[in-house]
Formats: structure tokens, sequence, C-alpha cells
């Protein structure tokens, strides 16, 4: 059963065109439709789906016609867009947190121990919180996600995150396979000007004598050279590989709302896909009460 609430009415009947989207680049999800309701720009807006709020949002844009309405809502990741002057010395978590509680957004953190130690000037947000997860991805090795969860910023190791809907899937599966973000050798260096140096480096021969040399060097402040090996050895397992990508349309499916970019679902795809794939992307459509799923993989 699906709802859209505005102002206490559910406005779904006398509406059509639902869809929403979220990837792995975004905090958010964004949803759009058409409807024969007048809704304010700025007004909040939510989707449930079976009696539980799946999605809460802004109206950001709406188009005027003759006889209907369009809109573009978002949800309140929105609010990240905020820019900020920021400094840390402190655990990654401990400086997401302080810096959403600063803006009163409520979240859920996991526990990300890599030290922090950084000026952020008139940088939003959201590229804040990135950034900081970047610099716990090159430390540990570990892959976090972040999303909004209806007005909760929540963070959580990928491998966490996995879903098991029911699905079936279609046959125009598409496979795309690229070696052009391929590294197999990294340097990591240090200093500035004509004091830069290099402090460790990691390879892998066996992939140099198969693709050719792909390297990359990464800048370390002082304060990270204590970490560059582990750095330069989570940078290698993370960047040489063959990165491939597949899009699949999924024609039935049960737990559809589960589905949601930046997860882990288990497919069985004849030789091609047996596994845990990340979803990338996640394009949701709802017409004449059929729920249907498009997914982008990469892995």
């Amino acid at each position: 059963m699906y709802k859209l609430i505005y102002n206490g009415i559910d406005i779904l009947p006398k509406s059509n065109n639902l869809s929403w989207e979220n990837d792995i680049d975004t905090l958010g999800i964004m949803l759009s439709f058409d409807s024969l309701y007048n809704v304010p720009v700025g007004a909040i807006i939510s989707l449930y789906i079976n009696n539980k709020e799946y999605t809460r949002g802004i109206i950001v844009d709406k188009t005027e016609s003759v006889f209907a309405y369009s809109y573009l809502s978002h949800d309140y990741s929105f609010y990240l867009k905020n820019e900020v002057i920021k400094q840390f010395n402190t655990s990654a978590s401990n400086a997401i947190v302080s810096l959403l509680n600063e803006f009163g957004i409520k979240n859920k953190i996991v526990s990300i121990p890599t030290r922090i130690n950084k000026i952020y000037k008139d940088e939003s947000i959201a590229d804040i919180i990135e950034d900081i997860l970047e610099q716990a991805e090159k430390d540990q090795g570990i892959k976090y996600i972040k999303e909004m969860q209806i007005d909760t910023v929540v963070i959580e190791k990928l491998e966490d995150m996995k879903i098991t809907p029911k699905i079936l899937i279609g046959k125009d599966i598409t496979i795309n396979s690229s070696i052009e973000d391929m590294r197999n050798k990294i340097l990591i260096t240090s200093g500035s000007g004509d004091n830069i140096g290099i402090i460790t480096t990691a390879q892998n021969k066996a992939s140099q004598m198969q693709y050719g040399i792909l390297q990359e060097v990464e800048v370390l402040d002082d304060k990270d050279i204590a970490q560059s090996k582990s750095i330069a050895e989570n940078l290698l397992i993370a960047k040489n590989r063959i990165f491939k990508e597949a899009i699949i349309p999924l024609l039935g499916v049960k737990d559809a709302e589960t589905i949601k970019a930046n997860r882990l679902i288990e497919l069985n795809v004849d030789t091609k896909l047996k596994g845990w794939y990340r979803i990338k992307s996640a394009s949701h459509e709802l017409t004449n009460s059929k729920h249907t799923v498009n997914i982008e993989l990469e892995w």
C-alpha cells in the first residue's frame, strides 16, 4: 500500500507518474510526481509504503500546466548544502557528529577511529562528510556509506548493508568492464616544492605485467605519514581491479522499497552475476500500483 501525504492528506489517488531515485554520490532521495493538488514550494511531503514512512522531502521545484502540477522533492539532505568553517582534531565519527549537531541534524554514525586533523573553509556539510569518509577509507580499507533516512543522517559500513528482496530479473542486462580507473602502483609522497619525497610504495607486479604500469601519486600531510604504508596498501587493493558495472531491470519485486543505492544485493544470473553486488543507483516507478525498479551495479 502506497500513500503520498501532504498536510495530513493522501494525495496519491489524484497523482500519477510517481518515481524516485538515489545513487552512491548523494545522501538523499529525489522524488517526482504529477498531481491535481496545488502544493506550495517548500511544503513537506512524505511517501509511505505499507503504512511506514519511507522518505520525507521538501518540494523544491514546481511546474504548473493547464490541468495539473509537476513536482520535484528532495529529502532532508537538502539542508546539507549549508557551507561552514570548521576545524577538527578528533576521530572521524566524532567530527561528523559534532558537525551535524551544530546544525541540529539528527544522526546515527558508526564508530570510525581515523583521526581527522583538518580545517575546512567555505565547504558544504555534505562535502566535508564525503572528505572525512574518503580519509577513513584510505586509512582503514573499509567502505563507509552515507544516506539520509527520513530526518536522520546514517553512516554505516557497506559490508553491513545487505538486502534480500525477492526479484524477477529482466532479460535486457548490460555489463560493462573497464580498466580506465585501474591503478597497480601507488606512490605515497609528502612535502612541497623542492622538498617532495617518496615515503612508501605499493604495487602489484603481476598486474603490471598484464596491463602495464598504471600509477597514482597520493600526497600526505606530515601528520599522516605514520599511516602511509596502510594507506598505500588499501589504495592498491581498492584500485588494482577491473571495474565493472551492470544495468538490470527488475520486473517483479517483493520488498522493493529496500532496494537503494549503497546496498549489497545477492544475484544469481547464469554465469555472469553470482554473489553480492553493490547497488550504484536505483530508480523506482509506481504506475497503476505496479512498482518497478531499475538498478545499476558496480563491482
